[in-house]
């Protein structure tokens, strides 16, 4: 169908729950997906929404190739969810190539069982102590990589998560 008015945000965000069956892993749609896909400091990258459609449309042609996934609409569930999974990949590979001297320190949360850390724990969990400790998370959580979730100032908050995206790419456990 044709559509002549104006493509306001509600009229696009119907129209990608169309394309898109989000499965039980996103069953918010697109404004589920919007959520996880912010990093520390709240923004969502129009690059990431890019890459998980043209990751999603190739899985799904693939799928459609060998028969199996159908989708509700033009892309499965299971070409989504391998879609998130290579564009938290590639976000993660992005960001170790601009922060490169973070690189080691952030890998060290690979394989962790939470995303949700004390400041302790995510000392630990980095392999740093004390001083050095508050200099790289409060780093961390100036560039996004880290979030401050009890609304507190950095040297003040006890309260950290990593970002969806990392997460999956770092295989942090309590993924959904």
């Amino acid at each position: 169908p044709e559509h002549h008015d104006e493509i306001t945000y509600p009229v696009a965000t119907k129209w990608l729950d169309e394309v898109f069956d989000w499965g039980k892993a996103y069953a918010n749609g697109f404004e589920g997906l919007y959520e996880r896909f912010k990093d520390g400091n709240g923004d969502a990258l129009p690059r990431d929404f890019v890459h998980l459609c043209i990751e999603a449309q190739k899985m799904q042609r693939t799928f459609n190739r060998q028969g199996v996934n159908k989708s509700k609409g033009l892309i499965s569930a299971e070409a989504v969810q391998e879609a998130v999974q290579l564009t938290a990949a590639a976000k993660l590979n992005d960001f170790l190539q601009v922060f490169q001297n973070y690189s080691q320190t952030y890998k060290q949360l690979s394989g962790h069982d939470s995303r949700i850390f004390n400041r302790k724990d995510l000392s630990a969990a980095l392999g740093k102590a004390d001083l050095d400790a508050q200099l790289v998370i409060s780093d961390l959580v100036r560039i996004g990589a880290v979030t401050v979730t009890d609304k507190r100032a950095v040297n003040q908050s006890d309260s950290f998560e990593i970002p969806y995206l990392y997460a999956v790419a770092l295989e942090i456990g309590g993924i959904p």
